[in-house]
C-alpha cells in the first residue's frame, strides 16, 4: 500500500487496506458495487447515527439502495455488509418470496451482532410493503442507488 491513511472520526483507514479489500471484493464481481458503496459508506462514516425525537425504534437508515431482483439486491446486500463491518454498520436485504419478521427485526436494529442498520438494498415491492406496514421509515435517507442503472453498466 502506498501508507497514505485517512481519518474518518475514530477510524483510520490505510490505502493499502481499501486497495486489499476492493480487490477481494471485485473478485466476486462486485466492482460497480463499489463504485457507489465505497462513497455511500465514507458518507455513513464521517456522519453520526441520526438521533430520534421518535425514541426508541426510529430509523438509522440513510441509505437505500433499489435492486430490481433478489439475486441483485442479495449480492448487493452482501457486498456492502462486507464494507460496513468494521465500522458497525449494518445491511439488510428486503424482497419478496420471504418472511418479511427477520428483514423487519433487521431494520428496526435487533440485531445480535450490535451493528447499526444504516443501509437498506431491496426490491421496489417489498420496500413498498414495508414502508405501507409502517416498517421501513426512508425519511432519513440522504442516499439512493438504483441498481437498474448498476444492471445497464454490467451489460456494457
Amino acid at each position: 500500500g502506498s501508507g497514505r491513511r485517512w481519518n474518518c472520526r475514530d477510524w483510520q483507514v490505510s490505502a493499502g487496506s481499501i486497495f486489499s479489500l476492493c480487490s477481494s471484493l471485485t473478485m466476486i464481481h462486485s466492482g460497480k458495487t463499489l463504485a457507489f458503496g465505497l462513497p455511500a459508506l465514507s458518507q455513513l462514516v464521517a456522519s453520526p447515527v441520526p438521533s430520534s425525537k421518535k425514541g426508541k425504534g426510529a430509523t438509522t437508515v440513510s441509505v437505500l439502495v433499489v435492486a430490481p431482483t433478489r439475486e441483485l439486491a442479495i449480492q448487493t446486500h452482501d457486498t456492502l455488509l462486507a464494507l460496513g463491518e468494521p465500522f458497525g454498520i449494518a445491511s439488510v436485504a428486503v424482497f419478496g418470496g420471504v418472511d418479511k419478521s427477520p428483514q423487519v427485526k433487521t431494520l428496526k436494529n435487533a440485531n445480535k451482532d450490535g451493528k447499526t442498520t444504516r443501509i437498506i438494498v431491496g426490491t421496489p415491492g417489498r420496500i413498498l410493503d414495508l414502508v405501507n406496514d409502517g416498517a421501513c421509515d426512508l425519511s432519513r435517507c440522504v442516499s439512493l442507488c438504483s441498481c437498474a442503472v448498476r444492471a445497464i453498466l454490467i451489460a456494457i
